[in-house]
Order: structure tokens, then C-alpha cells, then sequence
């Protein structure tokens, strides 16, 4: 190593460099591409855990809204002309 010229040596130096770049800059793509793949998964799970929820709270709504009206038949009666039979 010690016979080679300067010249050599910076272009061996640069080519090594260059090459280490390139290796950095492909594992660079490649991790970039798997953390897109897995934060789609993310998201589209993210979404039907909201979507689930959403139907959860509108069920939870329309029963209460049920038992209310329930109540309301059992209080008042059925009479729509009743007085008492006003929702509240």
C-alpha cells in the first residue's frame, strides 16, 4: 500500500466512500418502505377500531333512547292526548 500514489489512494478512498453511500442510502429506502407498509396496516386498523366504536356508541344511544321511551310508556301510559304523556 505504501508503493501506491496519492492519486490512488484518494480514488480507492473515494470509491469505498461512494460505495458505503450507496449501501447506506439503499437500507435507507428499504426501511423507509417497510415503516409505509407497516403504518398503512396501522392506520387501516386505527380505523375500524373507530369504526367499531362508532357503531358501539350509536347502539349504546338507540337503546338508552329505547329504554327511555319504555319508561315513558310505563309512567304515562300510552295516550297521546294525555298530558303526562309528553317526552321529556
Amino acid at each position: 500500500m505504501k508503493n501506491l500514489d496519492i492519486k490512488v489512494k484518494l480514488g480507492l478512498l473515494t470509491l469505498c466512500a461512494l460505495a458505503l453511500l450507496v449501501a447506506i442510502g439503499g437500507f435507507s429506502f428499504y426501511q423507509a418502505g417497510q415503516l409505509n407498509s407497516t403504518l398503512t396496516k396501522v392506520i387501516a386498523d386505527n380505523q375500524r377500531l373507530i369504526d367499531a366504536v362508532d357503531t358501539a356508541r350509536s347502539a349504546q344511544v338507540s337503546f338508552k333512547t329505547q329504554v327511555q321511551e319504555w319508561k315513558n310508556i310505563l309512567r304515562r301510559g300510552k295516550d297521546a292526548g294525555s298530558p303526562w304523556s309528553r317526552r321529556t
